[in-house]
């Protein structure tokens, strides 16, 4: 997945510059082994990465968010990577109490299809 991911960013399928002319943010919800992977490879291709995970783990050289919701507010792109489908469930359950016009959400999370 993150393979197709990096490929369509590389291709010019999701600009870097956002509304504005500012660089497009890519928000990565769930900073576990996978998500930290991804947010690094990411940041280390010059993206604006902004991290965020419900146990407040970091990762050395992505930004974290506060909370959930400063992070949607702030990333044109979602990418979920969660443990399991209730961790899935929880976060799309926040989700959907926020404005979430225009933004890609990509889910990479380990669930039950």
């Amino acid at each position: 997945m993150f393979a197709l991911l990096s490929l369509r960013l590389r291709c010019g399928h999701s600009d870097r510059e956002g509304e504005g002319g500012r660089m497009e943010t890519i928000g990565v919800i769930g900073l576990g082994r996978m998500g930290a992977a991804i947010a690094q490879r990411l940041t280390a291709q010059g993206r604006a990465v902004l991290g965020w995970t419900r146990s407040g783990r970091t990762v050395e050289g992505v930004a974290c968010a506060p909370d959930l919701g400063t992070l949607v507010s702030r990333s044109d792109t979602l990418i979920l990577s969660l443990l399991d489908d209730v961790a899935v469930g929880e976060v799309l359950d926040e989700l959907t109490t926020m404005t979430l016009a225009g933004k890609q959400i990509i889910d990479t999370s380990t669930v039950t299809p």
